[in-house]
């Protein structure tokens, strides 16, 4: 499958940040989580206007059967505490030349080690039109505003019950304590010592806290 990745912004960030190898589109739509009226009415504007903008991208560049197109929303950076890298993927799908579809999928990794933290599929549609495109943006503001970052299973999710469970069902020999913070966590890193993404993420040299080692996930 072919993939193109293209930046967009969802902030009202003047400049973009660098990233190599990417087409820069820059649409400010402003992330408003728990705005007040009059700005949610200026956020919808902003949705519109950027999925027009986001409309005229794909006038002159055509999505073909089996590519994906990758948007790399700028603004959505942070999040619980971690540094992320977000994603919204429109995938174009057929079956069996029966039917075919639009796919639109949100990911979400930590953005130093690129260790995917959420990855769904938002919506099908047969369409590809601003319509479908203004309701993938709100979707994912406000999809941002439930999501939370669990350190026993090193993910982002929405469900309470994950959450509260800590780490009941998981295999116990593959949780320790983060050797920074001390909350329980599966992630290990490449020198077998367990540090959570939340901690990993704000670890500038990229060296293990314990041996100093270079931090893979």
């Amino acid at each position: 499958m072919e993939t193109t990745t293209t930046m967009i912004d969802v902030s009202n960030t003047e400049t973009p940040r660098a990233h190599e190898n990417i087409e820069e589109i820059v649409v400010a739509v402003e992330e408003q989580i728990g705005c007040s009226n009059d700005e949610d009415t200026e956020n919808s504007e902003g949705i519109e206007e950027n999925a027009n903008r986001i409309m005229e991208y794909f006038d002159k560049n055509t999505l073909e059967e089996g590519e994906c197109e990758e948007f790399v929303i700028q603004s959505l950076d942070f999040l619980d505490s971690v540094n992320i890298r977000t994603i919204l993927e429109l995938y174009f799908e057929n079956d069996d030349d029966k039917y075919k579809f639009y796919k639109f999928a949100l990911r979400i990794h930590e953005s130093r080690y690129r260790t995917v933290l959420y990855d769904d599929v938002l919506h099908c549609s047969d369409e590809l039109n601003c319509a479908e495109l203004k309701k993938m943006l709100k979707l994912i503001i406000e999809r941002f505003e439930t999501l939370r970052y669990c350190k026993m299973r090193n993910e982002f999710s929405t469900n309470k019950y994950i959450m509260l469970c800590d780490g009941k069902y998981l295999n116990p020999a593959k949780v320790n304590e983060c050797c920074v913070c001390h909350d329980k966590t599966i992630c290990v890193t490449n020198c077998r010592h367990f540090i959570c993404i939340q901690c990993a993420s704000h670890i500038d040299n990229r060296l293990c806290p314990l041996c100093r080692a270079c931090i893979h996930f």
